[in-house]
């Protein structure tokens, strides 16, 4: 009989390590948006770097929502192994 080997704290840090990474990802997104505030800078070039730099600030959070996603899974994995191991065979 094989048994599960995988840590049920191990998996709740790595849901709070993803929710630590998520805050450090909305904290460099609202950086680079407001190094996009270019003041009276309005002409071609800096329409452009304002553009850029949206896009970089979009970029950004693009993988928030998927880790988002995976936090509640990983506690689903979590108390699953807790259940699993409380077990007694």
């Amino acid at each position: 009989m094989s048994q599960i080997k995988a840590s049920p704290e191990a998996v709740r840090q790595l849901a709070r390590d993803l929710q630590i990474t998520i805050n450090k990802l909305n904290d460099i997104s609202a950086q680079v948006s407001s190094a996009g505030n270019v003041g009276d800078w309005n002409d071609a070039q800096g329409q452009q770097f304002s553009a850029l730099i949206k896009n970089i600030a979009m970029l950004t959070r693009s993988p928030i929502s998927t880790l988002e996603a995976a936090i509640p899974r990983l506690n689903k994995i979590a108390t699953a192994l807790d259940n699993y191991n409380s077990v007694k065979f």
